[in-house]
């Protein structure tokens, strides 16, 4: 694999790197798929999902005491292969099945509250086989 050196997957010892090992995984990951993807196409996967994660800061109406909630509520799935679907919801590459969604019920006792919590249908792409959601 070609790398340059000053990048996300080959810095500098001492560079700062934005998420930690997270972010930095998921791209090496991918790099490594989409290499491997040339040599044995049959057995390539499609990408998987990145994680959507959002900070709130509020306050709680019935306390006056502020709130910062970190939403783990979007996981994303595996890409489809030539053998069959994705894995709907197990996560990043780097973490596969190895995270837990948080609490919405934990969420809704400290003043935040979901109308909706689901998979949007139909939003896996096209292909014989799909990725994430059917």
């Amino acid at each position: 694999m070609l790398a340059k050196e000053g990048t996300i997957v080959w810095s500098k010892e001492g560079a700062p790197v934005t998420m930690c090992t997270s972010h930095c995984s998921n791209e090496i990951c991918e790099a490594i798929i989409v290499a491997l993807s040339e040599a044995c196409p049959q057995r390539a996967t499609g990408g998987w999902g990145r994680r959507f994660r959002v900070a709130i800061q509020g306050e709680n109406p019935k306390t006056g005491g502020g709130f910062i909630w970190h939403l783990f509520h979007a996981r994303p799935g595996a890409g489809g292969s030539s053998e069959g679907d994705g894995w709907h919801n197990s996560g990043e590459w780097h973490s596969a099945g190895g995270l837990k969604f948080g609490s919405v019920e934990l969420a809704e006792a400290r003043s935040l509250h979901f109308d909706k919590h689901e998979f949007r249908r139909d939003s896996a792409g096209d292909g014989q086989f799909r990725g994430e959601l059917e």
